[in-house]
C-alpha cells in the first residue's frame, strides 16, 4: 500500500514538473519575437510549402516564398523594403551579436495586431534558398498536418507561429518525464528522480529551441523516448516488444536529423549490455533486430541521398570558399572558438545564435556540469555501464560536429555547426548522470553536502531558467523599468498579445518557487534518510 501511495506521488510530482516545464516552454515561444531562433523563417516556409501541396523539393531547389519575408517584416526581424532575409537587414536585440540595421527592435513602431497579414503562398518568386530540403520531411509533414486540422491556412501569420510553437512545445516537455523514468530505471531514488527532472529546467536554450518552429522538437522528443526505452532494456530482460519499440522510435528518429544515426549505437550496446538474464547470442540477435528494424523504418532517407548525391546529408546552398592566403588554418585556432560556441549555444545562446549568457554563468554551469557528471561516474558503480551507453550519444554527436565543423572551417574560414542543440536528443541521459553527483558527495561528505548540493540543484535550476527568459526579454523588449522590459513592448510584437504574457510570466515564476520549496524539502528529508536510500 506504502509502495503504491509513494509511487502515486511520484507520477503526480512529475505531471507538475511536466506542466511547469510546459508553462516555461509556451512562455518562451510568447516571449521570442517571430522568427527570432535559428532558420525559422525557413522552416516555417517548409511547413507552409508542405501544407499547400508543394512537396519536398531536392537540396538547394527550394525557394523561401515571398510571403515568408512579408512575414519577417511584419514580425519585426528584418526592416521594411528588405530584400532577403540576410543577417544586414536585422533589427537589432540589446546587447545581441548582430548588429543588422542598427535599429533597436524595442525603437521601432509594430504593425498593430489587427492588420497582421494572412500568407499567400502562391509558389511564384523567391527571396532566397530555403536549405530544410537537405532533411527528411517527418517534422515538416506533421506541423503541416497540424495546421490543416486546426483550419489554419486561413490565419493570421502570428496565429500560425503560435499553433506551430505550442506544437514543439507538446513535443519537448516530454524531456521532463522521460528523465524522471529513467532516473528511476537507473537506480536513483525518488528524490532524486524528481530532482533530475527538475535540473532540465537549467538549459534555457532548450526551451527556447523547444518552443520555436523546428525540426529540432521532433528531434529532441525521438532521442528522449529512445533513451528511456533503452533505459529499460538495460535494467531488465528484454523482450521482443523492447525490440519492436527500440527499433520502431531509432527508425523514426533517423526521419528528423542526420545526427540521430549515433542513436544506432546506443540501442545496440543497450541490449548487449542489459542486466537481463539471457545469453548474450540472444542479446546480440535482439540488438541486431533493433538496428535492422531502425534502418527498415528510417534508413531510406539515407540511403536515397548516398545513391542520388553520394553522401548522407547534401548541403541545403553551396559554400564559398575561403581565401586563406597561403596560411594554413590551424586546428587549435578552430577548436577554441568551436567549443565556446558549442557551450554558449548549449545552456543559452538566444535568438540567431547572437545573444549568449554572460560567460561567468555558461563557465559555472559548464563546470558543476562536468563535476557532477565526474561524481555520478563514480557513484554509479553497478549502473555505470548503463549510464555511459545512454549517454554515449553526446560524445558522438560532438565528435562528428567537431570533424564536421573542422572540415568546413578548412573550406569557408568560418566555424558552423558547432551548435549545443544537436545533442539535446542526449540530454536525459546527462540529467540522470549528473543527478548521480549527489549520490557520490553524500558518500564522502555525508548527509548534509547531499542536502547543500541537492538544495543548490532545486533552487539553481528554475533560477537560471528564468534568468534565460529575462535575458530575452530585456534584449528584445528593452526599457529603462525596473524588470529591464516593456510590457507595452512586448504585448506589441508578440504573436500572443493581451493577458496572456503576463500570466505565462507569473506562471512561470510561480512553478520556479513550488520547485524550489519542494525541492528544498525533498533534500532536508533526504538528510534524514539511510545512507543508501538513493535505490528507493
Amino acid at each position: 500500500m506504502r509502495w503504491q501511495r509513494d509511487r502515486q506521488r511520484l507520477i503526480g510530482a512529475g505531471a507538475l514538473l511536466t506542466v511547469v516545464y510546459l508553462a516555461f516552454l509556451i512562455a518562451w515561444a510568447y516571449a521570442t519575437p517571430a522568427f527570432r531562433s535559428p532558420d525559422a523563417p525557413m522552416h516555417y516556409n517548409s511547413v507552409m510549402r508542405v501544407m499547400e501541396g508543394g512537396g519536398w523539393p531536392e537540396p538547394g531547389e527550394a525557394d523561401i516564398d515571398p510571403a515568408v519575408l512579408t512575414v519577417a517584416i511584419e514580425g519585426g526581424l528584418v526592416a521594411a523594403g528588405a530584400p532577403d532575409l540576410s543577417w544586414g537587414h536585422f533589427y537589432r536585440l540589446n546587447g545581441g551579436l548582430i548588429v543588422g540595421t542598427g535599429q533597436y527592435l524595442a525603437d521601432t513602431d509594430p504593425l498593430p495586431e489587427a492588420q497582421r497579414s494572412i500568407p499567400q503562398f502562391t509558389g511564384e518568386g523567391s527571396v532566397g534558398v530555403d536549405q530544410m530540403t537537405q532533411h527528411p520531411p517527418l517534422y515538416y509533414g506533421i506541423a503541416a498536418g497540424f495546421l490543416t486540422m486546426l483550419g489554419a491556412d486561413s490565419w493570421q501569420w502570428d496565429g500560425q507561429l503560435l499553433a506551430l510553437s505550442i506544437l514543439s512545445a507538446l513535443m519537448v516537455m516530454w524531456v521532463v518525464p522521460c528523465t524522471i523514468y529513467t532516473a528511476r530505471r537507473l537506480g536513483l531514488n525518488r528524490r532524486l528522480s524528481l530532482l533530475a527532472g527538475a535540473s532540465i529546467l537549467a538549459v534555457p536554450q532548450l526551451a527556447h529551441i523547444g518552443s520555436a518552429v523546428t525540426n529540432d522538437s521532433l528531434y529532441i522528443l525521438m532521442g528522449s523516448l529512445l533513451i528511456a526505452a533503452c533505459a529499460k532494456v538495460l535494467t531488465t530482460t528484454p523482450t521482443r516488444r523492447d525490440v519492436i519499440m527500440v527499433g520502431a522510435l531509432l527508425g523514426l528518429g533517423l526521419w528528423t536529423k542526420g545526427t540521430f544515426v549515433g542513436f544506432g549505437l546506443v540501442a545496440g550496446l543497450s541490449f548487449l549490455a542489459s542486466r537481463g538474464e539471457l545469453p548474450w547470442t540472444r542479446k546480440l540477435k535482439y540488438g541486431v533486430s533493433a538496428g535492422l528494424l531502425g534502418v527498415l523504418v528510417g534508413g531510406y532517407w539515407w540511403v536515397r541521398n548516398l545513391v542520388l548525391y553520394g553522401v548522407l546529408q547534401p548541403s541545403g546552398f553551396p559554400n564559398e570558399a575561403a581565401d586563406w592566403a597561403g596560411v594554413e588554418p590551424r586546428f587549435s585556432d578552430f577548436l577554441a572558438l568551436a567549443w565556446t560556441d558549442l557551450m554558449e549555444s548549449f545552456w543559452g545562446k538566444f535568438g540567431w545564435l547572437e545573444l549568449p549568457l554572460p560567460s561567468a554563468l555558461i563557465i559555472a554551469l559548464t563546470l558543476i556540469a562536468l563535476i557532477m557528471s565526474a561524481c555520478g561516474l563514480a557513484a554509479a558503480r553497478e549502473y555505470r555501464i548503463p549510464l555511459l551507453v545512454l549517454v554515449l550519444f553526446v560524445p558522438l554527436t560532438i565528435a562528428v560536429l567537431t570533424i564536421q565543423g573542422w572540415l568546413n572551417y578548412q573550406h569557408t574560414g568560418e566555424v558552423s555547426g558547432m551548435q549545443g542543440r544537436y545533442p539535446f536528443p542526449g540530454i536525459v541521459a546527462l540529467a540522470v548522470l549528473v543527478s548521480w553527483g549527489h549520490v557520490w558527495l553524500r558518500r564522502v561528505g555525508g548527509p548534509r553536502l547531499a542536502q547543500a548540493s541537492e538544495s543548490i540543484f532545486a533552487i539553481g535550476s528554475p533560477l537560471v531558467g528564468l534568468i534565460g527568459l529575462w535575458a530575452m526579454l530585456r534584449a528584445a523588449y528593452s526599457s529603462d523599468s525596473l524588470l529591464g522590459f516593456s510590457w507595452m513592448t512586448w504585448d506589441a510584437w508578440s504573436i500572443a498579445t493581451g493577458a496572456t504574457l503576463k500570466l505565462s510570466v507569473i506562471v512561470c515564476v510561480l512553478g520556479a518557487a513550488i520547485i524550489i520549496v519542494g525541492g528544498l524539502r525533498l533534500a532536508a528529508m533526504g538528510a534524514k534518510a539511510p545512507a543508501e536510500s538513493h535505490r528507493r
